[in-house]
């Protein structure tokens, strides 16, 4: 349970490292694994979710209900954003699979240097990660898209 609250934290931290300043260019676009953890564990354990095991329309749902209560500072395209997190099929196959073994920095790393390839995961494969061949297709991008948003990977 508290693996994903440290997992999360680490994924935040590691964000703020590796961000470009803000300003810079436009401002810096929270991943959606950060924007989960700062809006969300205010008022709950972020290792909540991991228990509830629902599509992208069911969180969407419960974080409706929770932007109608008072102090709540999510808005719709946040709330958009946290549903896809937390709804993304591949999210716990991603963590079992990838980060019970080599953490957030080590994946965000080999996304940001361009090793996060076919050919990696065929060798993860191998080496007893079980993954299908079309989750596997989706661990290619998913770092980009739920953790490391603005950040390019090399090969890019």
């Amino acid at each position: 349970m508290g693996k994903l609250v440290i997992i999360i934290f680490l994924a935040a931290l590691i964000g703020i490292f590796i961000s470009p300043v803000p300003g810079s260019c436009a401002d810096v676009e929270k991943s959606m694994a950060e924007l989960f953890e700062t809006k969300c564990s205010s008022c709950h354990a972020t290792d909540q979710a991991e228990q509830i095991h629902l599509s992208k329309r069911g969180f969407l749902d419960i974080i409706k209900r929770m932007v109608k209560k008072e102090g709540s500072d999510i808005s719709e395209e946040e709330a958009k954003k946290i549903a896809d997190f937390l709804g993304n099929p591949n999210r716990l196959a991603f963590k079992e699979q990838c980060l019970r073994c080599h953490g957030i920095g080590i994946m965000a790393e080999a996304h940001l240097k361009g090793r996060l390839t076919p050919e990696t995961i065929k060798r993860m494969k191998k080496r007893g990660a079980v993954v299908t061949d079309k989750e596997a297709e989706s661990f290619l991008g998913y770092p980009k898209i739920y953790y490391f948003p603005s950040q390019k990977p090399k090969s890019e």
